[in-house]
């Protein structure tokens, strides 16, 4: 197996950092996007080619998804076509196998966690200043470079009486939503070794990031993040666990929808935004959305405008699941929304008692993933936000295979039988081992008594040093 190339993870997020456009022809391009077109044709047949492991139905049905995605637009928008494949296509697989390259064992994994926690460190004292400035600093100061732009002021209206922070990228939320996964990751990953007190003051300093976006959905997926460690924490001596959770989930559905005069989905929509006004008009955003989808069942919109309601002005969609439906219609969205699952569940259910620092890892991502997945329901991403999410998506498949070798077991881990195995030593030859000085050897009757007395004492030590499989060291 190749060595992970952490490298390229750290260029990565370098680049995801800097707000800089920049146009070649009709193509808009940004660093990160240059970097990822150099890097994605590599990385790409190095993965079907085994480097970065057993390539698996993950890594199938991402990129089926983007190579459905091309068809769609060459289907609806022909002259488009390029001008996808450089900007879009490109994100969603470069975020895909950069991680999938790097990001090959917990080692590299901790080391990728703890750029996003310093990235967001990093970004708290611009959004402080945006917060009652209304401004953001550093795509301002690149704006001002001639012949270079940046993200764009999108001057939302206030919210508690402050301003929203978008700091370096294209909406609030996608700040909010960008410091959001850094939660789980920071407590189970990045502080993993140090004291309650620094983990809890770095998740504070992670949840202050993401207040600062005053966005519903970022909040939202800070507390599911909460609420699936706190239940880790309650039941952690309860076996099936998540069945329970999710079993409450489905009881908890299907009691709204026969209670509710309103479906579960706009229940959850009015509790999941900070106004009532939002919430009701996402709830009509769903619906003329699925209305195009059902239209549009094969290929989807592309990149034509989508039907709707005269007063509805915005043409945006706060629905991730449901714009990649309406883009590149249903095919497209099973192979994004498979490949999703498969990684989740895959990862999920993989056996990792025998090392117990992976199983935290893989904890933090799954309860990371979970509260991102949630939150996708209530906004949509684009752009660089839009790479780091699949980003992080590619940044758990390395569980899929990891092996635990036997330096990477705990002390803790039980011993069986096959353990003792290898800690016996050999009895004989170590009786045997010393040879006499030349003029001092025994007679042959010295020489069978020495070593009838030096065999029944290695022996000896053999049963007695190392217990078996149902002692315990100093019980024997």
């Amino acid at each position: 197996m190749a060595k992970p190339a952490v490298g390229l993870v750290l260029c990565y997020m370098l680049l995801l950092l800097l707000p800089i456009k920049f146009s070649i022809g009709t193509v808009a391009l940004s660093p990160l996007r240059v970097y990822l077109l150099f890097v994605v044709p590599v990385l790409l047949v190095n993965l079907f080619s085994g480097k970065y492991g057993r390539v698996n139905a993950a890594d199938v049905l991402m990129t089926l998804h983007i190579l459905w995605a091309i068809v769609a637009i060459a289907v609806n928008n022909p002259n488009r076509v390029v001008e996808n494949v450089g900007s879009t296509a490109v994100e969603f697989l470069g975020g895909y196998l950069v991680a999938r390259a790097s990001i090959r064992d917990p080692q590299s994994f901790k080391i990728a966690c703890t750029y996003i926690f310093l990235s967001v460190l990093i970004l708290i004292p611009f959004g402080v200043s945006e917060l009652f400035s209304g401004k953001p600093v550093i795509a301002e100061a690149i704006s001002r470079i001639p012949g270079l732009s940046s993200v764009p002021d999108v001057s939302n209206a206030k919210r508690l009486g402050l301003e929203r922070v978008q700091n370096i990228f294209e909406h609030p939320i996608h700040y909010g939503l960008y410091s959001s996964t850094a939660f789980a990751l920071t407590f189970y990953v990045v502080a993993s070794n140090l004291g309650i007190i620094t983990r809890l003051l770095f998740c504070g300093l992670v949840f202050a990031a993401v207040m600062l976006s005053l966005s519903s959905g970022a909040v939202l997926a800070v507390l599911a993040q909460c609420a699936l460690i706190g239940w880790a924490l309650v039941f952690r001596n309860v076996p099936k666990r998540w069945i329970l959770l999710i079993s409450s989930f489905v009881l908890a559905y299907v009691a709204v929808d026969l209670l509710s005069n309103r479906t579960p989905m706009k229940v959850f929509m009015s509790y999941a935004t900070f106004d009532a006004q939002t919430a009701y008009y996402r709830s009509i955003i769903n619906e003329w959305g699925m209305y195009n989808v059902w239209n549009n069942p094969i290929f989807g919109l592309g990149l034509r405008s989508w039907i709707r309601p005269g007063y509805m002005l915005r043409g945006s969609v706060d629905n991730f699941w449901l714009v990649n439906a309406m883009k590149y219609g249903i095919p497209g969205f099973l192979l994004l929304a498979a490949g999703y699952a498969y990684a989740l569940i895959a990862i999920s259910l993989k056996n990792l008692d025998a090392d117990k620092v992976a199983s935290v890892f893989r904890f933090a991502w799954v309860v990371t993933m979970c509260g991102l997945t949630f939150t996708l329901i209530t906004v949509h991403v684009w752009a660089t936000i839009y790479s780091y999410t699949i980003f992080l998506l590619g940044a758990g498949i390395w569980v899929i295979d990891y092996r635990p070798t036997i330096a990477s077991v705990p002390e803790s881990a039980p011993q069986g039988r096959s353990a003792l195995t290898y800690a016996r030593p050999r009895s004989a030859e170590t009786s045997y081992s010393r040879r006499p000085a030349p003029g001092d050897e025994p007679d042959r009757g010295n020489r069978q008594s020495a070593r009838r007395s030096r065999g029944a004492e290695g022996t000896q030590q053999v049963f007695t040093r190392f217990p078996g499989p149902h002692q315990t060291p100093g019980n024997e």
